[in-house]
């Protein structure tokens, strides 16, 4: 199977979302007509905003809204994984019977991302979780 997303740092601090076409190795030198996206591209999105949140187990609006401070021309396109152990992020929300996983629930604006308290498997109430974001902004 071939590497086609890489999220992190290509060396010296420059830390960047990469995308490669079908069949192609997105962790080597590749010619930018192989990549389906590069957030070093300048005419193209580019990261707007990044980070982590924890979300309690009861939030006190049953969520927890990260402002961005303006709004923006559209809704953004926004990548979140889950933080499941250590320094491992899931991406998916397809295995909510993993003892390590949690399903996470988010909404954007063109004002805000939140991150919704979820239910736990077994009912009875929510999971405390830590999320990752990365908020692309279009260029319109």
């Amino acid at each position: 199977m071939t590497n086609r997303v890489l999220i992190g740092d290509f060396g010296g601090g420059d830390y960047r979302l990469r995308g490669s076409k079908p069949g192609y190795d997105v962790t080597g030198a590749l010619d930018p007509e192989r990549l389906a996206f590069d957030s070093a591209w300048t005419d193209t999105a580019v990261i707007y905003m990044k980070g982590l949140v924890a979300v309690p187990s009861t939030p006190p609006s049953g969520f927890v809204q990260i402002n961005f401070g303006e709004t923006l021309p559209a809704v953004p396109f926004v990548i979140c994984f889950r933080k499941i152990a250590g320094n491992a992020y899931r991406m998916g929300s397809d295995d909510s019977t993993a003892t390590v996983y949690r399903p996470y629930f988010y909404t954007v604006t063109t004002t805000y991302i939140r991150f919704w308290q979820n239910e736990s498997p077994t009912g009875g109430g929510g999971n405390a979780y830590t999320a990752g974001y990365l908020i692309l902004r279009s260029i319109v």
